[in-house]
C-alpha cells in the first residue's frame, strides 16, 4: 500500500498502513513483534524519502 501511495504520488498514509498491517499479522508474529516491524517500516520509508528527495530533480524546474 505505501508503495501505491508513494509512486502515484500521494502522500503516504502511515497510520493507516500501520493499522492494516497489525490487524493482519498481530495474531500470527504477536502484538509486540508488529509494533517493531511498523516501526522499521516507517524508518525505512522515511529514510527513503528523504534521499528520493535528495537526488529527485524538483518538479518544474
Amino acid at each position: 500500500m505505501s508503495i501505491e501511495q508513494f509512486f502515484s504520488g500521494k502522500k503516504i498514509d502511515f497510520e493507516r498502513t500501520a493499522r492494516m498491517i497489525y490487524e493482519k499479522y498481530k495474531n500470527l508474529l504477536g502484538s509486540a513483534n508488529v509494533q517493531q516491524l511498523i516501526n522499521r517500516k516507517n524508518e525505512a520509508w522515511s529514510s527513503y524519502i528523504v534521499l528520493h528527495n535528495a537526488v529527485a530533480p524538483v518538479k518544474g524546474e
